[in-house]
């Protein structure tokens, strides 16, 4: 044999052939089958899991605020041998309700709002007083809170003057009144009062949703000054038109002290153009009353065309027009002319 000989594996030689198990056995599709299952089942457990998930979950929070309610929580704390009652106010002065909507500045509640007005009468000065203190008690109970005006008295209450109280909560505003009974003409006099009355008036706080909207851009762009008043201000609606100037608006907004209502009251005059929010241009006591003379801006005068004005000139009224342009007089050196 030679020792140098290698051995090499014959090429003749054929591996054993390798055999694959088949894939679709019993046992493999019974394990395929219990998948297909159990994920069947898991859908459809977690399915009608959050139905009744669904079916349960607390519906979002509403407010139960109802002006039915503290109506009749404000007359329970009055005591049962107060005369109450109990009605729907109209929109007057002696009902408003006002809500303050920034440092001195109020506004009345929106024309129309669902408003009650608790109305308490006395005949003892004392019982008058005892009432007052129950109803505010109440409110605050309820989750109302005082809002302070400048020209609110600190002294003890005292029903011969009665008081003017405002409060508000997430959900009303009420104005509480007081003071002696008088008759319609007014000539009875105070010390001869022989009747009280605590008058409670309260409106939702919706009512001043479209109030403030339409109205607050336009108060605040009243200067304090423009007021001429140190007292609490109380805004009305405004009066918001459109021009006969494409894109230009008018305004005008009643505003009354509080502490003198008939004496203070002015007429605030403002205009919008299309490249500015609202601007103040002036006040006057009564309305309509601005000289015609006055409205020289040209944005004021785009902005209030068509407006009534006061003609100083003539001394009567007339309207915001457009100037008639001026004709050149000058002598046409031709003589021709044309």
């Amino acid at each position: 044999m030679d020792n140098n000989q290698i051995f090499e594996p014959s090429s003749t030689t054929t591996p054993p052939p390798i055999r694959h198990k088949p894939f679709f056995t019993k046992k493999n599709l019974f394990i395929g089958a219990g998948i297909v299952v159990g994920m069947a089942l898991i859908g459809t457990a977690t399915y009608f899991l959050m139905q009744r998930f669904d079916s349960v979950r607390p519906e979002p929070a509403t407010s139960t605020f109802s002006l039915e309610e503290l109506s009749t929580t404000l007359q329970s704390a009055l005591s049962n041998s107060a005369n109450v009652s109990v009605m729907s106010s109209q929109d007057n002065p002696r009902s408003t309700v006002i809500y303050k909507i920034s440092e001195g500045r109020w506004i009345v509640s929106d024309t129309g709002a669902n408003m009650i007005n608790i109305y308490a009468s006395r005949k003892q000065a004392e019982e008058n007083a005892d009432d007052y203190t129950r109803v505010i008690a109440a409110l605050k109970n309820n989750g109302f809170n005082e809002m302070t005006t400048i020209n609110q008295s600190t002294a003890a209450y005292d029903p011969a003057h009665g008081d003017n109280r405002y409060f508000a909560s997430d959900d009303a505003v009420c104005r509480l009144m007081s003071g002696p009974e008088i008759d319609e003409t007014m000539s009875v006099p105070q010390e001869s009062m022989s009747s009280f009355f605590l008058s409670t008036y309260c409106t939702e706080m919706s009512s001043f949703d479209t109030t403030l909207k339409n109205n607050k851009p336009v108060i605040d762009a009243i200067p304090v000054e423009a007021i001429k008043s140190n007292k609490d201000i109380i805004f009305r609606r405004a009066v918001i038109r459109n021009s006969g100037t494409d894109n230009y608006q008018n305004a005008y907004i009643e505003s009354t002290s509080i502490d003198m209502p008939t004496e203070t009251t002015l007429y605030s005059y403002l205009y919008k153009t299309p490249e500015s929010d609202w601007q103040y241009f002036t006040s006057a006591t009564e309305l309509d009353t601005v000289a015609c003379q006055d409205y020289s801006n040209t944005d004021v005068r785009d902005a209030f065309i068509g407006t009534p004005c006061w003609d100083t000139e003539t001394n009567t009224s007339n309207f915001v027009l457009i100037p008639e342009p001026e004709q050149d007089m000058t002598p046409d050196p031709t003589g021709i002319g044309g």
